[in-house]
């Protein structure tokens, strides 16, 4: 009798508990799902239903591997764990990219076989989750507060809110044709031009440097180039890589809340660790102030010569805006990286199995195919920070060495799996070279400030507060990513890149770890009052920034800061993409100025108008892009210049021809911009009709095709790549 009255006692307290642990899920689903809503909001304004549903469907389907992976590192309670769903996204995304590249290295590009080879890769991933479900490869992390999951949706708002009004006036038609600020007249335009070269054809050949094959990390394309094949590129081009950067970035972000609570439980340290990452992170408008002041009129000749010096460096700063708006590839290399970090974090920097040394090693094999500079820092880093443990703990070493072996294997079969598919070259590492940074030394005191800005300052004083109070709790393996970072960006040089682009992608995660640590320790010592105000005061100098980046990357009416191609171009452009042969060589001017005051008006705003609209290669593109994208790429491209600037400005046919044939181009595009540089070009081709065929003509825009007598000399030598693919396109027209 007695148990029985226990028992009705007390299930309705169990009952009671369950509801209770269902309330923060329910808050979970209601709060994301406002976020995601107002990110389908924005997708909608962006694309048309069909690229918006194919872009879910794409983000969803390269997602499932790591979401089977994911059972196993957290097991059979990772329904509680929203790193799941996060982390799993990210690694799925990087697993299903590198094979889509796989595919097509080995069998060619195409939607029907990379999701069978999806399907087969997450049928593997799925058995290794079964097999690990009731013994899971990580410890579970701390278990969610009712309060994050609103933190987390307030992050992806905010995050939501800042590339809305970028992105909606991306292409945005204005009097001067379709706009494209600087940020996105260069970084997104040829990133899109990547994308767009891969769903050619594989090996993928630079659109704006014909015959060129891509050597490069193409990991990162894989997902909007997927979903661009996928629509049969119904859905444009502009479109899908901005919604695939709005979903990558949005598993960013919460990529790094996931990791920053690993070292904080407390809501107010995490808000203003958040805070600081969504506003606080750069004094990069006071750049854009200074610039303003000492070029106006009435200033001292010394002021105006550092006003003309300030106008080498853009308004936008680059700590977290490049990231979000224009680079997918390092968006999926960074939340990548998070993972790494973030499970070495919680098991306390050991492998303690196969699996998860597995784990590691394909991960970091997979951040050097999407960011080869990343998988580079991350490797010697892993190496490091694993060989230094393995070495201070003696006690099983060896079992302890199986597992650091297995994950370097695993990690080099990957990366040497790149260069056997062709997408990396050996020889590439010409391209690395030992050099002492001097501007960065001479101008660090400054640069570091600005644009870092409560990052360094309240993450050094973090530092220091851990390194007087709590010194064995500093976390060593952060200050070795960071030294790493900075000898990298101080002696190491990357001849295609910025001398600072990791600095300002890497340092923010150890810089933001120490913010919260000021935060924790300000917050918990009720005597430190000034102390917070001061902290908050440096954080608050620093919003100006966060809409200084949204006004300069969306202002379509400054036209010094923005690239413009006409209304004329553009439709001819289209037409081309709906017309014209994917893999047909198409020139005009190979730099087309994109500026509105004339012809040299501003040399920087050039693009390559046939690659980044028509979508179709072209012998040469803007020089300073092609010459970035092979080896020896700035003598080609000025072999190419010269020979291109002596056929379109020469009234002689035989010169006209043999450049044609020497170069396998197929189309000639002659738009008004064309026509104000040579004069003679267009009526040199009207007059013999019997080699070029004039099959477009309007708004004072005209393409010539190039027949079928003009190549014949050509196609009688003997065949290249190049040539063999003429003939067959001639053949078939």
């Amino acid at each position: 009798m007695s148990r029985a009255t226990f028992a009705i006692s007390v299930d309705p307290r169990f009952g009671s508990h369950e509801e209770e642990e269902q309330l923060p899920m329910r808050i979970a689903a209601y709060t994301i799902f406002l976020s995601v809503l107002a990110a389908c909001f924005l997708a909608s304004i962006l694309s048309s239903l069909k690229g918006v549903l194919l872009t879910a469907a794409g983000l969803s389907i390269f997602s499932l591997p790591g979401l089977f992976v994911g059972l196993s590192l957290f097991g059979r309670r990772a329904y509680r764990c929203p790193e799941l769903l996060i982390f799993g996204s990210a690694l799925g995304i990087g697993l299903s990219s590198t094979a889509a590249v796989a595919v097509g290295y080995l069998a060619g590009w195409s939607p029907s076989r990379i999701l069978m080879a999806i399907t087969v890769l997450s049928a593997l991933c799925a058995l290794m989750g079964k097999a690990y479900w009731n013994r899971p490869l990580l410890p579970p992390p701390r278990r969610w507060e009712k309060w994050e999951y609103l933190l987390l949706a307030g992050v992806m708002l905010v995050l939501t809110g800042f590339v809305a009004l970028p992105f909606m006036n991306v292409g945005r038609l204005t009097a001067h044709g379709y706009a494209y600020t600087w940020l996105f007249g260069y970084d997104f335009l040829v990133r899109a031009d990547y994308t767009s070269a891969m769903t050619i054809g594989f090996p993928p050949n630079s659109l704006s440097l014909a015959g060129e094959p891509l050597r490069m990390y193409l990991v990162g394309y894989a997902l909007p180039a997927f979903i661009y094949s996928a629509s049969d590129k119904a859905v444009p081009l502009h479109a899908v890589m901005q919604l695939t950067s709005l979903g990558l970035s949005l598993i960013l972000y919460c990529c790094l809340y996931a990791f920053l609570r690993v070292f904080f439980s407390s809501k107010r340290v995490l808000i203003s660790t958040a805070f600081v990452s969504l506003f606080g992170y750069s004094y990069y408008w006071l750049v854009s102030l200074a610039k303003r002041i000492v070029l106006s009129p009435g200033h001292p000749p010394e002021l105006q010569r550092i006003g003309q010096e300030l106008l080498k460096y853009g308004n936008v700063s680059h700590t977290f805006t490049h990231l979000v708006l224009v680079e997918p590839q390092a968006v999926l290399a960074f939340c990548l990286l998070l993972l790494v970090l973030f499970a070495l974090e919680l098991n306390h920097y050991e492998i303690d199995g196969y699996p998860l040394a597995l784990c590691f090693g394909l991960t970091l094999g997979i951040i050097f195919g999407t960011d080869a500079l990343w998988g580079l820092i991350a490797m010697v880093w892993f190496g490091i920070v694993l060989l230094a443990r393995l070495l201070t703990a003696p006690s099983e070493r060896g079992r302890r060495f199986g597992f650091l072996a297995t994950a370097v294997a695993s990690c080099g079969v990957v990366c040497f799996s790149f260069f056997a598919l062709g997408m990396y070259q050996f020889s590439s590492g010409h391209e690395l070279s030992f050099s002492p940074y001097w501007w960065l030394f001479k101008f660090a005191p400054l640069y570091f400030p600005v644009e870092f800005g409560p990052l360094l300052l309240l993450g050094v004083w973090g530092f220091i507060l851990q390194w007087r109070r709590h010194r064995l709790g500093i976390s060593n393996p952060l200050v070795i990513f960071l030294v790493i970072v900075l000898f990298q960006v101080a002696f190491v040089q990357v001849s295609v890149l910025p001398r600072v682009r990791m600095a300002d992608r890497v340092l923010p995660i150890a810089l933001l770890v120490w913010v919260g640590f000021v935060f924790r320790d300000l917050y918990e010592d009720a005597s430190h009052r000034r102390r917070l105000y001061l902290a908050w005061g440096l954080v608050l100098i620093a919003i100006p920034t966060f809409f200084t980046d949204i006004y300069f990357t969306s202002n379509v009416t400054d036209v010094n800061e923005t690239r413009f191609v006409s209304a004329a171009d553009r439709k001819a452009c289209d037409w081309i993409r709906r017309n014209l042969p994917n893999t047909a060589v198409i020139q005009g001017e190979p730099q087309y100025l994109a500026y509105i005051g004339g012809y040299n008006g501003r040399q920087e705003l050039f693009i390559s108008l046939i690659a980044s609209f028509a979508e179709r290669p072209q012998v040469l593109g803007w020089n300073y892009v092609a010459s970035e994208l092979v080896p020896n790429g700035e003598k080609i491209v000025e072999q190419r210049a010269r020979d291109l600037k002596e056929m379109l400005s020469s009234n002689d046919m035989t010169t006209l021809v043999n450049v044609i044939q020497k170069y396998s181009i197929n189309y000639l595009y002659v738009g008004p911009y064309e026509q104000v540089l040579y004069p003679g070009l267009l009526s040199t081709l009207g007059r013999t009709p019997q080699n070029f065929q004039e099959i477009y003509s309007a708004d004072g825009v005209h393409i010539f095709h190039v027949l079928y007598e003009t190549q014949k000399p050509f196609l009688e030598l003997p065949l290249g790549p190049m040539a063999a693919s003429l003939e067959l396109l001639l053949v078939s027209a």
